[in-house]
């Protein structure tokens, strides 16, 4: 019996990882990508977003109190975990983590005693530093200070109580890296220590007639380092950089196309609205208001012009 539950928690966890790696393999086709046309730099400033994370947990201290200590036969420690948040700035946010651990406990004398398990609740701010031209590759880091609920569960010999599910404190520091699939799905992995504070513990061994054979009480500490890999994913637009010169009015809106051509070598001078410009391969294609209507070629410049310049350029056609 205790094999096959041993088994029967073994391919949980696989099923957990299954379902996490189809969602890596999913996201991005659910999400949609970019056109490459259209690529513009990721900015996820201004957006509130969820995850979720699996990984393994590894305690720096597994000894409880005599020879009982936290164990997985499988070798496995499994993580569950996720939360959720908003970046307040390019570099600056804050979110809410949940983490979720379930472990046994165990004698080298008296074998299973029972399961523990751990919850723990962490508000936390998080610092990201984007790199790259198109801010893909995001590095960060999280800090906070939260609560630990935990809980002693599926007791095996009722003779034997094992007390250690007081709650707590916990701090989580975190670094980490991610790449975004699209503006809306990001995935990475990070190092996460969970670091708590000496917790009391005891043992009660009671006979067949209810007596109290053993007694045994002390401290334990379940700070820990887990790798954890993780998928996030944003909800609403991303923000769209604009030109900080005025949109012209109404009255301004009149303009040409000029088309240099690429026989062309001569200087044409215009004064140009700072979005009303584009490229073309082998020819530049202006929306201008020219500044001397004799230096443009007959045919190709505009007849009259309105509205203040916004700035001064040369094109020289090739």
């Amino acid at each position: 019996m205790v094999n096959r539950a041993y088994a029967e928690r073994g391919r949980g966890q696989v099923v957990v990882l299954l379902l996490f790696l189809w969602g890596l393999i999913a996201g991005p086709a659910i999400a949609g990508d970019d056109a490459p046309a259209k690529r513009r730099p990721y900015d996820d400033t201004g957006r509130f977003y969820f995850y979720f994370e699996t990984g393994h947990r590894a305690l720096l201290n597994d000894k409880l109190v005599g020879d009982v200590h936290f164990d997985e036969p499988n070798g496995w420690d499994l993580v569950l975990g996720g939360g959720g948040g908003y970046n307040i700035s390019k570099h600056w946010g804050v979110e809410l983590q949940a983490h979720g651990f379930e472990t046994d406990v165990r004698s080298d004398s008296l074998e299973k005693l029972e399961e523990y398990s751990n919850i723990a609740i962490v508000p936390a701010v998080r610092f990201r530093w984007p790199l790259g031209d198109y801010r893909q590759v995001v590095p960060f880091l999280t800090a906070g200070i939260g609560y630990s609920m935990n809980d002693d569960n599926d007791q095996h010999n009722p003779r034997i109580k094992v007390n250690a599910d007081d709650p707590s404190l916990v701090g989580a520091l975190a670094a980490g890296l991610e790449y975004f699939l699209n503006p809306d799905v990001a995935v990475g992995f990070s190092l996460r220590s969970l670091i708590f504070p000496d917790q009391d513990v005891s043992i009660t061994v009671r006979d067949a007639a209810n007596r109290v054979v053993q007694q045994s009480d002390s401290s334990f500490n379940q700070t820990s380092v887990s790798f954890l890999v993780h998928m996030r994913v944003f909800f609403g637009e991303q923000a769209v950089r604009r030109s900080s010169a005025p949109e012209p009015s109404a009255s301004h809106r009149f303009a040409s196309r000029v088309r240099a051509n690429s026989a062309s070598s001569k200087e044409t001078t215009g004064r140009i609205f700072e979005h009303g410009c584009s490229t073309e391969a082998g020819n530049v294609e202006w929306i201008f208001w020219p500044r001397n209507l004799s230096d443009v070629r007959k045919g190709l410049a505009p007849k009259c012009c309105c509205g203040p310049p916004q700035r001064r350029l040369l094109v020289r056609s090739t």
